[in-house]
């Protein structure tokens, strides 16, 4: 019998433990820390990783479109804003906007000295106009770049706009504490504000919206302050059900269930009341965005992506890049696993998948 013409027990089962890749794109730029998950969007993913924004057809990894700015590093948002063909990113003092199929450059507008978007996280495209917010101002961007300021009274961090309400996660008072707040779209009048004693700011992750509800968190605040996660009634601001003593710097809804990265691992929620299933715990600490796709958790921490069955809790695998360096951002869609290192980003079946799901 010819040798290597089967695979064997042992090497199927090797095949099993391992995340197997199915392209990879290096950055012009290496050895930054990309900020921006990358999207998909129609046949393309979007990424910047370097001092670029570059469109791959997300099948194969080929380039299909790749822009520079006039900036050296990567761009500052967590999340593009994208409405029709426009998609738009930060750097420190002006937020561009690109066409999404072509990547020719269609505008930029510079932010007012008074207005600091060095923790800019989001930016969230609504059906008219791009949300950013940044210290004690939300901003509006019309299609066409035309700027509107609101000052407010409170640190906004992350918005989700919907049926012309902007809900916003904040801090606001001296030492700062966090609240909820929403805010009629058109003119940015204060709807309602939940302000829950002595809890930390708002995290830096955007309201979720089902149902009527609104799931948001806090993280961080002062020694004596505690942190939370929380259900409200999106019209009143009414609290529905919170749950005390955990941190929140990402989440995700799937179905009947929430899943809360608290920074040292993941929670699995049930979103009717709050009570805990279980709690997935890594080793270290660890701030990175999770994202779910085909059963399982996919969570970045302190530059490693963690696997987490998303029925038991029960961690499957833990890897870092292929060539070293770190992870920062995970996206799971189109029956793929994106991955964003340092230096590449990186196509990936599913785990205990060799080739992509059905998209």
């Amino acid at each position: 019998m010819l040798s290597g013409c089967f695979s064997s027990p042992t090497q199927e089962k090797e095949k099993e433990k391992t995340m197997h890749v199915l392209w990879e794109y290096a950055y012009d730029f290496d050895g930054g820390a990309p900020q921006a998950k990358p999207l998909i969007n129609e046949n393309n993913v979007i990424t910047s990783g370097d001092a670029k924004i570059t469109a791959l057809n997300y099948r194969t990894g080929e380039m299909v479109w790749k822009t520079p700015y006039d900036f050296s590093i990567q761009l500052m948002n967590d999340s593009f804003g994208v409405i029709d063909n426009i998609i738009t990113g930060s750097i420190p003092d002006k937020i561009l906007a690109w066409n999404i199929r072509t990547g020719t450059f269609l505008w930029e507008v510079f932010i007012p000295d008074s207005i600091n978007l060095g923790q800019l996280q989001r930016i969230t495209g609504t059906e008219d106009s791009f949300i950013a917010a940044s210290t004690r101002a939300i901003l509006k961007i019309s299609k066409t770049g035309e700027l509107t300021v609101y000052n407010q009274d409170a640190r906004t961090y992350e918005t989700t706009v919907s049926e012309g309400v902007l809900y916003a996660g904040q801090r606001i008072g001296d030492p700062p504490e966090g609240i909820f707040s929403a805010y009629d779209f058109e003119t940015m009048n204060l709807l309602w504000r939940f302000k829950p004693v002595k809890f930390g700011s708002a995290a830096r992750m955007a309201p979720i919206l089902e149902n009527g509800i609104i799931y948001v968190g806090t993280s961080g605040g002062p020694v004596n302050y505690i942190n939370g996660f929380f259900a409200l009634d999106a019209q009143t601001g009414e609290e529905i059900w919170r749950k005390e003593g955990m941190f929140s710097f990402s989440a995700s809804l799937i179905d009947d269930y929430i899943y809360v990265n608290d920074g040292g691992g993941v929670y699995k929620l049930h979103k009717s009341d709050g009570k805990t299933l279980w709690y997935s715990e890594f080793s270290g600490v660890g701030t990175g965005p999770i994202d779910y796709g085909y059963g399982y958790i996919y969570s970045n921490h302190s530059g490693t992506i963690y696997i987490i069955d998303a029925e038991t809790g029960e961690i499957v695998h833990k890897f870092g890049p292929p060539k070293g360096s770190y992870f920062w951002e995970v996206t799971v869609e189109k029956g793929r696993v994106f991955a964003q290192s340092n230096r590449h980003l990186y196509a990936f079946a599913p785990w205990g998948h060799t080739e992509p799901l059905e998209e």
